[in-house]
């Protein structure tokens, strides 16, 4: 994996199971998207398993 954003090399070094799960991620919308690309692409979990509600994002307004 190397060096990259710091969200990228925590959410790389988390311990999880070995089958996929449900993950419940919720946050900022940056830090959401990549959490969930990381569970789907890089440990293979289903798309339906990853479950992500962004409350906020840098300079956007209305999100809940």
């Amino acid at each position: 994996m190397g060096t990259g954003h710091p969200r990228r090399v925590r959410t790389c070094s988390l311990s999880l199971p070995g089958y996929p799960g449900v993950a419940y991620v919720a946050g900022q919308t940056q830090t959401c998207q990549a959490v969930r690309r990381h569970l789907i692409h890089e440990r293979g979990w289903p798309r339906g398993t990853v479950l992500v509600k962004a409350f906020w994002a840098p300079g956007k307004r209305g999100l809940d």
